[in-house]
């Protein structure tokens, strides 16, 4: 979920903002909870996208400075020193009975639910997207393993899916 800066609000502007936010939240039939977690910043992708121009280039002092920003960059992935805050909504949705049936009932209501959150809070400007199967792995990763996480986070979601329920755990 994406976050607003209220320190650049008029009061009016805050007063509209919070009585909208309080519009979404009396439209919600179930019952939500926000967290805003730290976590460790990815710079691969970043990592990678240097490291791909460092190859590609001729002259010796760029190579010299590209091999020591991409150091630094590692580096920098793997300290404290940079964290990012996330914000989730998270809400759960109970299976009445271990069927078939019943399964797919709570999935279509998790669906709807989700829906609900992610355009009441798009009528916010406030942008929501569920979460894949990765994202929710590094997520887990996190919560239950902060240092392995930030060192060596979750690459690949060949882990069986968790996210469709099910006896899939």
């Amino acid at each position: 979920m994406s976050a607003v800066n209220m320190q650049l609000m008029s009061d009016e502007e805050l007063e509209e903002m919070f009585e909208e936010y309080e519009v979404f939240l009396k439209s919600l039939s179930f019952p939500i909870q926000e967290q805003i977690i730290s976590q460790p910043v990815d710079l691969k992708v970043y990592i990678d996208s240097q490291t791909s121009i460092y190859a590609k280039t001729s002259n010796d002092k760029r190579k010299e400075l590209l091999a020591s920003y991409i150091d630094y960059s590692k580096q920098i992935e793997t300290s404290n020193q940079i964290m990012q805050r996330k914000r989730y909504i998270v809400f759960s949705v109970p299976v009445k009975q271990q069927t078939n049936k019943a399964f797919e009932i709570a999935k279509k209501t998790a669906f709807t639910n989700e829906n609900h959150i992610i355009n009441g809070l798009l009528s916010l400007k406030l942008l929501a997207r569920p979460l894949n199967n990765l994202q929710l792995l590094r997520l887990l990763h996190v919560l239950f393993d902060y240092e392995t996480a930030q060192l060596s986070p979750i690459q690949s979601d060949t882990i069986k899916e968790i996210i469709t329920g099910g006896t899939e755990v």
